[in-house]
């Protein structure tokens, strides 16, 4: 029952993304929003009346590496809770990417584009900070200013 709820869930999602099609989407869909790309999936027996959110933010700065992965390690902790977002590192990729359960039977259409929204925006922040300070970004722009 909570596959065809979560089909229909995607349904809504893809129509009101402009997506024609949603059928192919309901195993892995993807959405972007603004430069954002997002990939929604079915909790499936784990978390049955959930969705599993994945926001790609980019690829992570080879300067100051240490210093970016750390700081989004210690954002992770201004963000535990239910249903919150959360940073993690992607191997295959070297994306950050920014992950989030999303309880589909209790948010609306309107609810969850707010929330894919608001991670986009999140999104662009991250890729013009990094969430560094103002003297940390300075030297990250004159590290990579001197390749």
């Amino acid at each position: 029952m909570n596959k065809e709820m979560y089909c229909k869930f995607i349904d809504k999602v893809c129509e009101e993304f402009g997506v024609l099609n949603p059928e192919p989407m309901y195993e892995m869909c993807r959405i972007e929003v603004g430069s954002i790309s997002f990939q929604i999936l079915y909790g499936d027996v784990l978390e049955p009346n959930m969705a599993m959110l994945t926001a790609d933010f980019g690829a992570v700065p080879a300067k100051q590496k240490t210093l970016i992965l750390e700081r989004m390690l210690e954002t992770n902790l201004f963000t535990l809770g239910d249903n919150s977002a959360h940073f993690a590192f992607n191997r295959s990729t070297q994306h950050v990417v920014m992950g989030r359960c999303v309880p589909f039977t209790e948010v609306t259409v309107d609810g969850f584009k707010d929330i894919l929204v608001g991670l986009a925006q999140l999104g662009s922040m991250w890729r013009k900070t990094y969430f560094l300070s103002p003297d940390e970004l300075e030297k990250l722009s004159a590290e990579v200013a001197e390749v």
